[in-house]
């Protein structure tokens, strides 16, 4: 092997790495930032919030240990939709999953179009919080990926701890 084509091999990886380091540093800027934001939300409720979750750049979620507290945030460019529950004020937590079923002559495929954790309060009977996950007509990123694992992650994390406080 010659001198110049490792230096055209050298040239050539560069090329290729570069551009992915720039970008996976961007998008960790961007997380910092956005986390850094929905922490600052939560302070402004009081909550010092130690487990946290990021989605589609507009979702939030996170839980104050000290405080037995949830907090949800959705943050679009017309709306922000906040929501506070308190751990002792919730019975059970539970996953909505919203699908429609599509049949187009012999073959039939199932969409789903919503994700939510559903929230049932001790003190409400028919009454449950709703906890966008995921929404394939709202304003947030309408290609499904981790959402359902994310949503059944945080149901069991919020149905743990609402059984070891009570």
């Amino acid at each position: 092997m010659n001198l110049g084509s490792l230096i055209i091999g050298i040239v050539l990886v560069l090329l290729f790495v570069v551009p992915i380091y720039f970008f996976s540093r961007k998008n960790a800027d961007k997380e910092r930032k956005l986390l850094a934001y929905f922490k600052n939300m939560a302070n402004q409720q009081g909550l010092n919030v130690s487990q946290t979750e990021i989605w589609d750049s507009i979702y939030f979620i996170g839980i104050d240990q000290e405080a037995d507290k949830i907090f949800y945030l959705k943050k679009t460019e017309e709306n922000e939709e906040k929501v506070l529950i308190g751990l002792r004020e919730i019975e059970k937590c539970r996953v909505d999953n919203v699908i429609r079923t599509i049949k187009e002559g012999k073959y039939t495929t199932s969409i789903t179009d919503r994700i939510d954790l559903k929230i049932k309060l001790k003190n409400s009977n028919a009454f449950e919080k709703t906890i966008e996950i995921y929404n394939a007509h709202g304003n947030g990123n309408i290609i499904l990926s981790d959402q359902l694992h994310l949503a059944e992650k945080w149901t069991k994390i919020i149905n743990q701890k609402i059984n070891s406080i009570n």
